[in-house]
């Protein structure tokens, strides 16, 4: 199968990326769309001081008319522990009363509305979670040609996938000037070295080289930090606490604090899956996060600031459900003028990872192609119109995720009135976009390796003809399964071919390059496998991709990364041996 000629993401002499957007399909499933129905409510009132509503026809949900009630609240604390990021305490709780007004002390708040009974204990009928922004002193005074930044991120969400699923906040932002991207790639389908090479210029080996012992050793290297230091302040958030980008796969989270406002423990307070919705207590944690970044970026209008919100959208059916939900947003952004002075990136990392959607080669392109909308403040328009003109015409050139890092250190030294020249380590020819990037960039350029590479089209090929390229795949997971270390009395499960799922070929600089998707069994898992041929033998390029959804049969491993190649399997102890 091949694009259409005439259709293309970007169409350059270094990089022709073809538009497959028309043979992908999303699925769409709604069973639940409600967290609750929020019943109490915290408003700042003035400056350090918060105004506690009832509802009480809201809250006849939640109590029959002739029980009696009371609520209290509590403030979250986060609490200090090396190695996790996940712990929180309770402050006592007090009772208070609809209209009752207490003193603005802690962003995060825990409210627990009880029936109280004669006989026996009592019942809580309503608990809920609130977070409001309090403000810290900043060092430095905001300069008058100083800018803003806001990062906001969606995760596995390619460009394509976006205006097909959230087609109201795409018409808005393209309505609003907004520029579009269409050439961003991904470097890598991880949530850590994905939001790295944006916030340190880094590549994965190099960011987990110095941060394998917690997040504490390499914040300095971090975006947000040298904002900090140069008077800014800064959040963080992130919801789906169980899969966060620096508390998951080994990294261990924060001991410190990594920014002024932080909000993991909100989301550690209460977040739960509640059917096809990710929920804390009674509102979306999507709207949580949505809302704490407006309030972030209301309270510092005029101060400096540097924010990072991400919200998790692993499943390809959520992103319908939070449309309307990031329209409010950026409708909210454009009539308080909050953007006047800030430079808002609306991005994701990659496109969908694994599933169903796998099988077609269009998710081939759809996982490597994610979005990047970038809105430039009209000042900066009006102040630097070379540099916005670049930017306008980038929009058709190869991007990567090491030069938006580039960008966003130039625009710190712009507002710092800095000479320095920011470079990203891991692509030392990578440049700001405020830049004009050559149209004969290529992946290599732009330190995009050949796996994750779409400047190309494809070929299908036939199986039947090309068994050996198949044989070599599946030899190389049979290979990787057996050396797989895990826990006492468990193997790895024997593996072989179930299924191809298909085969596709293209030719890069005179090399001819095989990509093989296909399954395995047991388990029922699938690989997607990369070779580049070598006279009569194939390389295999790293890295290889489990294209299945997570392994849930693959507990039994030792070291994380082997999960998606295992499938667990109990053995006798006669069938440990001593060397």
């Amino acid at each position: 199968m091949q694009a259409n000629n005439a259709r293309h993401h970007i169409n350059t002499p270094g990089c022709a990326i073809p538009d497959y957007s028309e043979e992908l399909k999303f699925k769409y499933i709604s069973t639940k769309n409600s967290c609750g129905q929020r019943a109490v409510f915290v408003n700042e009132i003035r400056s350090n001081k918060l105004q506690f509503k009832i509802d009480n026809i809201k809250m006849k949900k939640y109590v029959n008319n002739k029980e009696k009630y009371s609520c209290c609240y509590q403030t979250i604390n986060r609490l200090k522990s090396r190695g996790e990021d996940s712990f929180i305490s309770y402050s006592p709780c007090i009772n208070f009363k609809s209209g009752m007004i207490i003193k603005f002390d802690n962003e995060e708040l825990k409210i627990t509305c009880s029936v109280h009974y004669k006989n026996k204990s009592d019942a809580i009928i309503y608990d809920d979670v609130y977070s409001k922004v309090k403000k810290v002193k900043l060092r430095n005074k905001v300069k008058k040609t100083s800018w803003n930044v806001v990062l906001l991120g969606l995760d596995a969400m390619s460009r394509t996938r976006f205006f097909k699923t959230m087609p109201q906040t795409f018409k808005l932002i393209k309505q609003n000037g907004w520029l579009d991207y269409k050439g961003y790639h991904a470097t890598s389908f991880e949530n850590f070295p994905s939001l790295m090479a944006v916030l340190t210029g880094l590549n994965k080996s190099t960011s987990h080289k110095r941060c394998e012992y917690g997040m504490d050793f390499c914040i300095n290297n971090t975006l947000w930090s040298k904002f900090k230091d140069a008077g800014y302040a800064t959040a963080y958030g992130e919801d789906y606490v169980h899969s966060q980008s620096y508390t998951f796969s080994g990294y261990y989270g924060f001991n410190n604090l990594p920014t002024d406002h932080y909000m993991r423990p909100l989301f550690l307070a209460g977040e739960t899956r509640e059917d096809n919705i990710l929920c804390t207590k009674k509102l979306p944690s999507v709207s949580h996060l949505l809302d704490y970044s407006f309030q972030f970026m209301n309270v510092y209008k005029r101060e400096n600031h540097f924010g990072v919100f991400w919200h998790k959208t692993n499943n390809d059916y959520i992103p319908k459900l939070i449309d309307d939900t990031f329209v409010e947003l950026f409708i909210k952004l454009n009539n308080s003028n909050i953007l006047d002075n800030t430079f808002m990136l609306f991005m994701s990392n990659y496109g969908i990872t694994h599933g169903d959607f796998k099988i077609s080669i269009a998710s081939y392109y759809e996982q490597r192609l994610p979005m990047l909308f970038i809105w430039v403040p009209n000042n900066f328009r009006k102040m630097f119109p070379d540099k916005y003109r670049n930017m306008q015409a980038n929009q058709n050139r190869l991007i990567s995720p090491y030069d938006v890092f580039v960008t966003l250190t130039d625009i710190l030294e712009l507002s710092v009135k800095s000479s320095n020249h920011a470079t990203s380590d891991a692509c030392p020819k990578c440049s700001s976009i405020f830049e004009k990037i050559s149209v004969y960039r290529s992946c290599a350029s732009a330190s995009v390796v050949e796996s994750f590479c779409t400047c190309h089209d494809v070929n299908d090929i036939d199986i039947a003809y090309n068994g050996d390229v198949l044989d070599v795949a599946v030899s190389h997971i049979k290979e990787l399964t057996r050396k797989i270390n895990t826990i006492p009395f468990t193997a790895c499960a024997n593996v072989e071919l179930d299924q191809v799922l298909r085969i596709n070929t293209y030719t890069s600089l005179g090399n001819e390059y095989f990509i093989i998707a296909f399954t395995m069994a047991p388990g029922n898992k699938s690989y997607e496998v990369l070779l580049m041929k070598h006279g009569k033998s194939y390389q295999i390029l790293e890295p290889i991709q489990s294209i299945s959804a997570y392994n849930t049969k693959g507990s039994c491993v030792i070291d994380a990364v082997d999960r998606p190649y295992c499938i667990c399997e109990m053995t006798s102890p006669c069938d440990i041996h001593n060397d």
